[in-house]
């Protein structure tokens, strides 16, 4: 018997996806129409920068995300402000994970966190972080993470995801 794909696997475009779910996170009210301007204003981005077809393929980096989502996701009404906590912070998973739950608990706060597994790179949208899980809002099946799957070095037997903790971009509503 034949498998369906999933949806996304033949392509590279999570990134952007998990940037588009990450604003729907902190605006539920956006319209699916604002929703498809907002993914055409990023592919359009991603042409002009010669960024197509290769990310088709390869997914984007975490220069090009943040690079995108300066040029259209930071901008595009409603606005949102990003930043970069874990940027060069050598932390352990038990450090980064409770940073985390205090980023998320304080405010109305959506991350987007690239994850490895010895199969695939992808890019998602983290709506909820608990002492034990992270919920995602994506659209590979998977929902929630647990901790003990997760890793911030080696992916090993038992602990399949490697979290790029370099490329977590955590989104607020803009006060402007």
């Amino acid at each position: 018997m034949i498998k369906a794909h999933r949806q996304g696997a033949l392509d590279g475009l999570c990134g952007v996806y998990s940037l588009i779910n990450a604003k729907r996170l902190l605006f539920p009210r956006m319209s699916h129409a604002q929703c498809v301007d907002l993914f055409w204003d990023c592919l359009a981005w991603l042409h002009e920068r010669k960024e197509f077809p290769d990310f088709l393929m390869n997914g984007l980096s975490i220069n090009t995300m943040i690079a995108l989502s300066k040029a259209v996701i930071e901008i595009s009404p409603p606005t949102v402000a990003r930043m970069r906590p874990f940027y060069r912070k050598n932390c352990s998973l038990e450090s980064f994970w409770d940073d985390l739950q205090k980023i998320h608990s304080s405010q109305k706060t959506a991350t987007v966190l690239r994850l490895n597994s010895g199969e695939w790179k992808h890019w998602s949208a983290i709506s909820n972080v608990q002492k034990h899980c992270f919920t995602m809002l994506d659209s590979i099946g998977k929902k929630r993470v647990f901790k003990h799957h997760c890793t911030l070095g080696e992916i090993w037997e038992g602990v399949p995801y490697n979290l790029l903790l370099n490329s977590a971009l955590v989104y607020t509503r803009s006060e402007s």
